[in-house]
C-alpha cells in the first residue's frame, strides 16, 4: 500500500447554526466549501462526505508540504461566504488529518486505517481546544489504545457493579441552608482504577454503554434520595444528561418508572442538559423536555454562558432552572464589567421565570459578591462542599458563613 494522508474538515460549525440558517443556505454552503475543496485538492485526490464530516484521500502527498499545505486549506476553507443575494456567513472549520504509513507504521491495514481515523477524530474533538489543525501522531496511536482498553471495561461496568453516585449539596447562600444537590457520576474499575468522568462519559456516549448507565443512575438516585437526611419537600437533586440519551426518548418512562417504584416525588428530580445540546437538535430537546415536565420533573440548563444559545431559543425552551457557567464565577468579584454581566445573565434568567443557580464557588468573596452584587441566591461549589458519598452527604454542615 503506498503512502497517502486523509484530510477530515469537520462540519458541526455548519450544523450548529441549523437553528438560524434555512435548509436552502445549509445547502448552499454544503455546496460551496465542497468547491472549495476541490479547487484546492490535486486531482488525484478522492473526496466523500459523511454526516459529520467531508473527507479527502490525497495520495502520495509530499510529507514536507504537509504543514503548509494543512495551513492554506483551512485558511481557504474559513474565508467569509458570500451568497449570490450578498450575505456574509463565516464558519470555522478544523482540520484532521491523518498520514499513512506515518505515525499509523507500515502494519495497518485498510480496517485500522479507518478505525484509527475515526477514533482520532472523536478524540480530538471530546477535548477542548482553539486549534484549526489537528494532526494525528504517535501519541494520539498511544491514547486510542488506551481508550480502547477503557471501552472494553466500560462494556461490564454496570454489571460488575463499578459505578457509584457522589452528591455536591447545594445552597442557600443568603440562609446558609442547604437547598439541594447535584449527583454525579463515578467509576473505580477493578482492573484500571478510578477513571475520571471526563475520560470515561464520552466513550460511554461514544459505544453506547451510556444507555445502560443513564436508567442505573436514575434509579440510584431516586433509591439515594429515599435515605437522605435532608428530604424535605423543597430539596431536590439534578441529575445531567447525555445529547444521546436526551434523543434516545427513554429517559421520562425511565424517570416515571422508577420515581414511582422508590415512592419519590418526580418534582425533586431536576433532569439537566447543556447549551450545546440545545444547538444540533432543538426540536428534540424541545420535545423531550417537554415529556419531562409531563411526568412531573423539573427541568435545568447546565453551564450556561458558554456561548451556544441565543435569547430566542431560551424563550421556547421549558426550563425552570439556569445554572450560571463556573467561568463566570471565577471572575468574581473582579472587575466591575465582571460583576455587571453576571448580574445580567441572572436578571435574564429570572425574567424568563427561571431559578438562577451559580456553579464553582470557590470563596467566601464570591458568595458575597454574587448575593450582594449580582443577586443570586443559590449555589453549589467546593467552597460549600465537594462531591461526597451518600454516607458523607449524609453527615454534611454548610459551614458557617
Amino acid at each position: 500500500m503506498s503512502g497517502f494522508h486523509i484530510f477530515a474538515i469537520d462540519l458541526e460549525p455548519l450544523f450548529n447554526a441549523r437553528s438560524t440558517l434555512s435548509p436552502a443556505d445549509i445547502r448552499w454552503l454544503l455546496t460551496s466549501l465542497s468547491q472549495r475543496l476541490a479547487d484546492y485538492f490535486p486531482e488525484t485526490a478522492v473526496i466523500g462526505r459523511t454526516l459529520a464530516e467531508i473527507t479527502a484521500v490525497i495520495p502520495e502527498h509530499d510529507p514536507s508540504r504537509l504543514g503548509r499545505f494543512a495551513e492554506d486549506l483551512i485558511h481557504r476553507l474559513n474565508e467569509p461566504y458570500t451568497t449570490p443575494d450578498g450575505r456574509v456567513f463565516d464558519l470555522i472549520l478544523k482540520a484532521y488529518i491523518l498520514e499513512y504509513p506515518g505515525s499509523l507504521g507500515l502494519d495497518c491495514d485498510i480496517a485500522d486505517i479507518a478505525r484509527f481515523h475515526t477514533s482520532f477524530i472523536q478524540i480530538a474533538k471530546s477535548e477542548p481546544s482553539v486549534q484549526q489543525i489537528h494532526v494525528f501522531t504517535s501519541q494520539s496511536k498511544e491514547l486510542i489504545a488506551q481508550y480502547y482498553d477503557i471501552d472494553q471495561h466500560l462494556m461490564n461496568a454496570v454489571n460488575k457493579n463499578e459505578f457509584f453516585v457522589v452528591y455536591q449539596p447545594r445552597v442557600n447562600l443568603v440562609t446558609g441552608e442547604m437547598s439541594g444537590a447535584e449527583a454525579l457520576l463515578r467509576w473505580h474499575s477493578d482492573d484500571l482504577g478510578m477513571v475520571p468522568p471526563n475520560v470515561f462519559i464520552p466513550r460511554a456516549e461514544n459505544i453506547g454503554v451510556i444507555h445502560q448507565i443513564t436508567p442505573w443512575v436514575i434509579k440510584q438516585v431516586c433509591r439515594d434520595m429515599g435515605k437522605m437526611k435532608s428530604s424535605g419537600p423543597e430539596f431536590r437533586v439534578g441529575i445531567n444528561l447525555s445529547p444521546s440519551c436526551i434523543s434516545g426518548g427513554y429517559v421520562p418512562d425511565c424517570l416515571a418508572q422508577v420515581t414511582k417504584a422508590e415512592n419519590i416525588d418526580p418534582d425533586r428530580i431536576e433532569l439537566e442538559i447543556t447549551e450545546s445540546q440545545l444547538v444540533s437538535r432543538t426540536d428534540v430537546v424541545i420535545a423531550q423536555l417537554e415529556h419531562f415536565r409531563d411526568v412531573g420533573s423539573r427541568t435545568a440548563l447546565d453551564d450556561f454562558g458558554t456561548g451556544y444559545s441565543t435569547l430566542a431559543t431560551l424563550t421556547d425552551i421549558p426550563l425552570d432552572i439556569m445554572k450560571i457557567d463556573r467561568e463566570f464565577i471565577r471572575r468574581l468579584p473582579g472587575k466591575e464589567r465582571d460583576v455587571r454581566f453576571t448580574k445580567s445573565i441572572n436578571d435574564m434568567g429570572k425574567a424568563l421565570g427561571l431559578t438562577v443557580i451559580a456553579e464553582g464557588i470557590e470563596t467566601a468573596e464570591q458568595a458575597r459578591c454574587l448575593v450582594n452584587d449580582v443577586g443570586v441566591h443559590l449555589g453549589q461549589g467546593f467552597y460549600y462542599g465537594k462531591p461526597m458519598p451518600l454516607e458523607e452527604f449524609n453527615r454534611f454542615e454548610v459551614p458557617a458563613h
